[in-house]
């Protein structure tokens, strides 16, 4: 996922205990964010991130995390 300043995330439907993070290739956390529950998309602002690689995933706080791509521009 390309991304300048803002990212809207689809997941599954948050509830309380759900999480988002977002790390760099290092491994090191660069933002951690509580989705709305029962959203099913979340806006992210990206802008304070350095251009480059990062990991987001989604953990629904049941167990279930989905991983994915994001580069910052």
């Amino acid at each position: 996922v390309p991304a300048s300043t803002q990212v809207f995330l689809q997941h599954d439907k948050a509830v309380n205990g759900s999480v988002i993070t977002i790390s760099s290739t290092d491994g090191r956390l660069v933002k951690r964010i509580n989705p709305t529950p029962n959203s099913m998309e979340t806006s992210i602002d990206v802008s304070a991130l350095k251009a480059g690689l990062y990991f987001v995933k989604f953990d629904d706080g049941a167990g279930n995390v989905e991983s994915m791509k994001l580069v910052k521009k």
